[in-house]
């Protein structure tokens, strides 16, 4: 496979709702070892991300602000624009948008 330009921004959303999208999926024959997903989220608002047993995750803070909450293990992480989070397998959570606008996280997954 050739590389190529993906470009996240052209996918349109509503800004009123939060949008999980798949920009490469794992699914496909051609990307095995990772996908990419974006996420937007309304300012204000909350979006729960279930049990990942076997993934780990790495978010990658585009645009906006807010904290990533661990209720099992007690622990918040506030997050920005640029920013780099890494997710391990196991770990559930919730993401919060503090902010007056909307927060966009690009979400690599590996395996997909």
């Amino acid at each position: 496979m050739l590389p190529h330009k993906i470009n996240i921004f052209k996918i349109v959303s509503p800004s009123d709702k939060v949008v999980f999208r798949d920009v490469l999926s794992g699914k496909n024959t051609l990307y095995k070892s990772i996908s990419l997903r974006l996420l937007r989220i309304p300012p204000l608002t909350k979006f729960e991300r279930g049990l990942e047993r076997l993934r780990e995750q790495v978010y990658i803070v585009l645009e906006g602000s807010g904290k990533i909450l661990f209720k099992e293990y007690n622990k918040t992480i506030s997050i920005e624009r640029g920013d780099i989070v890494y997710i391990p397998p196991a770990y559930t959570h919730t993401i919060i948008n503090t902010g007056d606008y909307e927060m966009s996280i690009l979400i690599v997954s590996s395996p997909p």
